[in-house]
């Protein structure tokens, strides 16, 4: 679902949440108005539960939870060269949007696997490279289930990892 979009439909939703709401406080009286107020309590606090525990933990992987704050972290450190991981779609963004770059100077520098493709797939530009191979970067930034185990990681963030050579 497009997030932009469904959101459309909250406002409409409270609106008649609360007319129905009113409609009940007019009709019902006493114990009846009680036990809809008790039944309504309850589903609340069953999608608290589930909106706070197992879904947010759900959601975080197609939402890349952790990766700006990985990029940050490794765009601070003093590194010839920083790897990302090619288990994000197009990368190169966010390490646009988290370590800026001057348009003129990543034109110059950005380097595609296939100039002439209708959608180009960013290799590398600065020291940021992308793909499905690290190579011999000084900081790699992995998703925790790329971890092989004996990794030197520096820092973890939601979902990701930083590790340094």
């Amino acid at each position: 679902v497009n997030i932009n979009r469904i959101n459309m439909i909250f406002l409409p939703l409270i609106y008649f949440q609360a007319v129905g709401i009113w409609e009940l406080v007019q009709i019902l009286r006493g114990k009846e108005m009680a036990a809809v107020l008790a039944a309504s309590a309850v589903c609340g606090a069953l999608f608290l539960k589930s909106y706070a525990t197992d879904f947010q933990r759900d959601i975080s992987a197609p939402f890349f939870d952790g990766l700006g704050e990985a990029i940050a972290y490794a765009s601070e450190r003093d590194a010839e060269s920083i790897y990302i991981t090619d288990q994000v779609n197009a990368p190169y963004i966010y390490a646009l949007f988290y370590d800026p770059m001057p348009p003129g100077e990543f034109v110059q520098e950005v380097q595609y696997e296939e100039t002439d493709a209708e959608f180009r797939r960013v290799l590398s530009f600065g020291r940021y490279s992308f793909g499905d191979d690290p190579k011999d970067e000084s900081i790699q930034i992995l998703y925790k289930n790329e971890l092989t185990g004996g990794e030197n990681i520096a820092a973890e963030f939601g979902n990701y990892v930083v590790l340094e050579k």
